[in-house]
């Protein structure tokens, strides 16, 4: 059995293609209604592909489960949702299961909420073994394993197949082909790209990642160490550089600054934008809004084809809340979750590639373009999952903002970054 808090969504989610025909009063009965169930397990979760895929696995297993109930409660994606979480964490009333990233370096980051004794340990359940400190280091911390791995996560540019075919254009494989690509789409009247310029931090990590990270994986550590910091960075001045062209070919769709992730899913799922950068639970969102698109995945282009590499990591988890009183009945749903056969569905409807199939390199349907790369073992990480300063992707976010406002430089966004890393 399943369940939707309607009191946790705005008005803009209450028309979901998941509550398609149910009205608002609908949706209040629903949530209601009161349960019968032995056992309710409760998953906080964004409101994009994943919270869709939550809301699917948690009907099946609630099928094969009678006397389970799962209630799936979804924020939309982004400041919202990490708001959500804390806010509830520390009222001491959070979910039983709560999606998190792998990492460091955002509010909904595993390892700061493991170090602040929000999250129980899950090393004894059955998937550990599986998923090991080799497989994903960054979900591990003290020998403790911290969240279910769910896919991995490919960051990169998203693009509207039909849409390019029909103005005679072809995916951009390098950065002058991209800002050719956006003289073509004004040219019929549309933009390239969308992104939330609200909070652009993935989008401007994938413009560093061939600018920074391809050229010096390690600088990261660098950074850490004191030997190298932003503003004297000739990558990411580069970076910047990069995306002050793109602002200046009007690449992106008018008033970009304010744009959100669910604005950006809903431009890319209209059509209004042929393009996107982010990861592939992106594209999960943008499919639930419309099935009918043909979108596909590339890394987003380099200076060269020959710089151009692809973004893979584990991010997309869940986590045992350590205040949870049915941890029993959540860990049980964990493992239910970690099988082969519910890896598959997650990944079919958030986007991503299962962890079998990662391993094996295989990229298929959308994701086909990005197998090459991780075959040439030209991949990255999305660079803030080391970020252990949380306050740095704060920066990246608000500063970056301001750059898309023409409040700030690019120059700026980096010395604001090396303050906020002090």
């Amino acid at each position: 059995m399943i369940t939707v808090n309607a009191n946790s969504l705005s008005l803009r989610w209450l028309h979901h293609p998941f509550l398609k025909g149910v009205g608002i009063a609908g949706a209040v009965i629903l949530a209601a209604v009161p349960a019968v169930a032995k056992d309710t397990i409760r998953v906080l979760a964004p409101a994009s592909g994943s919270g869709t895929a939550f809301q699917a696995l948690g009907e099946a297993y609630g099928k094969a489960n009678p006397d389970v109930q799962v209630v799936v409660q979804q924020f939309p994606s982004g400041d919202a949702y990490a708001q959500a979480l804390l806010t509830q964490l520390q009222a001491g009333a959070g979910a039983d299961l709560i999606f998190t990233n792998g990492g460091w370096g955002a509010p909904e980051s595993m390892l700061p909420l493991a170090k602040s004794q929000r999250l129980g340990d899950l090393s004894k359940a059955s998937f550990a073994k599986d998923f090991n400190e080799k497989i994903v280091p960054e979900f591990w911390a003290d020998g403790k394993l911290y969240g279910l791995p769910l896919a991995l996560l490919n960051v990169g540019l998203i693009y509207n197949a039909k849409e390019l075919s029909a103005l005679g254009a072809a995916p951009p494989k390098t950065f002058d082909d991209l800002i050719a690509l956006c003289g073509q789409a004004q040219q019929k009247g549309k933009s390239a790209l969308t992104i939330s310029g609200a909070s652009p931090f993935y989008f401007l990590e994938t413009v560093a990642v061939s600018a920074v990270y391809n050229k010096d994986p390690s600088w990261n550590e660098k950074r850490t160490d004191g030997k190298v910091n932003f503003a004297e960075s000739a990558g990411w001045k580069d970076a910047f550089e990069r995306v002050k062209k793109m602002i200046d070919a009007k690449c992106f769709v008018p008033g970009i600054a304010a744009t959100t992730s669910p604005q950006a899913f809903a431009q890319l799922a209209s059509g209004q934008a042929l393009m996107a950068v982010g990861p592939t639970t992106f594209m999960g969102a943008v499919m639930a809004m419309n099935p009918t698109l043909d979108l596909r995945m590339r890394p987003f282009p380099a200076k060269s084809a020959d710089e151009t590499v692809a973004i893979g990591f584990y991010n997309d988890a869940l986590s045992l809340n350590a205040q949870s009183k049915n941890a029993a009945a959540g860990i049980a749903f964990l493992e239910w979750l970690s099988k082969p056969e519910q890896q598959t569905t997650y990944a079919k409807i958030a986007g991503g590639t299962t962890p079998s199939n990662a391993a094996a390199n295989k990229y298929e349907g959308a994701l086909a373009e990005m197998a090459p790369f991780f075959a040439a073992d030209r991949d990255r990480e999305i660079p803030h999952h080391t970020w252990q300063q949380p306050q740095l992707r704060a920066a990246l976010i608000a500063s970056g903002n301001a750059l898309f406002a023409g409040q700030k430089t690019g120059e700026q966004v980096l010395k604001d970054l090396d303050l906020a890393g002090r």
